[in-house]
């Protein structure tokens, strides 16, 4: 059986491998999309889990970069009782310059490098080479040591941002993709970067000296800065974006659905044409004693071999273009065995299904009405 699948698939090649770019493209559109939601999600909830305590943006803010906070609170909530650290902080996204660079913006982060001078909860305050920011630093970074490397300079060199110079001071390690198009620096030089007005930022952290009473503190700031402040820890914000990529997933399992919906036609079309060019075929066959079931399961056959060959193809395709996202545009991918599973067995049901009218059809006929066909 198996020898007369194959020589009927190699019977007409252009058809089959038309049969087989249609597999091919639904289940490397599935792996490469998924991937990259996974590869995300994940990239995602590693980083939220590095912050630590509360984030406080101005109420109604629906992004910290659209946020507006007075540094006036930050005196206010030192205050408080079993708060630790309240750090100032303004995040947004600037222009780089460099051939060398695959995305061509880079998170800016301002911090103030006295409050902040003992405090390590997230990578940019920390630095592996080079020194830490000072108050007095004028235009002075501190980057991501793989961006260092990405746009070829050496601490004290320079780094283009927005088309300003900035002095690379010092860099810090990160092992997330995310990060490594962060730079941080001053608070005064995010300000004139984002457009900022005196004395504001765009959120304040607040860290409690006790993990446990981040809740209590939180419920604090909450009521007595009510229509003021939005409070928010990083749980949250991990709930809600893993509710998010969780839905993006889906949406992404959908438009993959739909290539392998257009797959799953062109098997169907290519095995359906092939059956009525061979009912002669099919006649002899059942002349000689081949039974219904026999006909039915050699045209099922041949359409799952030809799906599960474009599958495997599929997955490698697949695979190639997440790590070419990966490569060219820091986007982190994850392809796991999982993924390459339900890539094949959505190859092995095109098959199936694309295999099983035709296979009706072709049975369908009686020995007479085959030969004379």
């Amino acid at each position: 059986m198996i020898k007369i699948v194959l020589k009927n698939l190699l019977r007409n090649k252009r058809r089959s491998l038309l049969t087989l770019i249609g597999v091919i493209v639904g289940v490397a559109g599935i792996v490469s999309l998924v991937s990259i939601s996974f590869g995300v999600a994940e990239n995602v909830s590693e980083i939220l889990d590095s912050f630590q305590g509360i984030y406080l943006m101005e109420a109604g803010a629906v992004d910290d970069q659209y946020s507006r906070v007075d540094v006036s609170y930050v005196d206010e909530l030192q205050k408080l009782q079993g708060v630790k650290y309240t750090l100032p902080q303004i995040f947004t996204t600037t222009p780089i310059k460099s051939s060398k660079v695959r995305i061509p913006v880079v998170v800016l982060i301002g911090l103030d490098p006295e409050l902040s001078k003992d405090y390590e909860g997230a990578v940019y305050y920390q630095v592996s080479n080079g020194r830490k920011l000072k108050s007095t630093d004028k235009n002075s970074v501190v980057i991501s040591e793989n961006l260092r490397k990405q746009i070829g300079q050496q601490i004290g060199g320079q780094i283009v941002l927005n088309n300003e110079n900035y002095r690379i001071i010092g860099t810090f390690e990160s092992d997330l993709p995310l990060f490594d198009m962060m730079v941080a620096t001053t608070l005064d030089v995010a300000r004139k970067a984002a457009s900022i007005d005196e004395n504001m930022v765009t959120m304040i952290n607040l860290v409690p000296e006790n993990p446990d009473d981040q809740d209590r503190l939180k419920e604090i700031v909450s009521i007595r800065y009510k229509g003021e402040l939005q409070a928010m820890d990083m749980q949250e914000s991990s709930g809600i974006i893993t509710s998010f990529i969780g839905n993006l997933k889906i949406a992404l399992w959908a438009i993959s659905g739909i290539a392998g919906v257009v797959g799953g036609i062109v098997v169907t079309n290519t095995m359906l044409m092939s059956v009525m060019e061979r009912m002669k075929e099919f006649g002899i066959l059942k002349a000689i004693g081949w039974q219904n079931s026999h006909i039915i399961q050699m045209i099922i056959t041949e359409s799952i071999v030809l799906s599960l060959i474009g599958g495997v193809i599929g997955v490698g395709f697949g695979m190639g273009i997440s790590a070419f996202a990966t490569y060219y545009s820091n986007v982190p991918t994850v392809v796991t065995i999982d993924l390459i599973i339900q890539a094949m067995l959505f190859a092995l049901v095109m098959g199936i299904v694309g295999g099983i009218y035709p296979a009706m059809k072709s049975a369908k006929m009686s020995p007479v009405e085959a030969t004379v066909g």
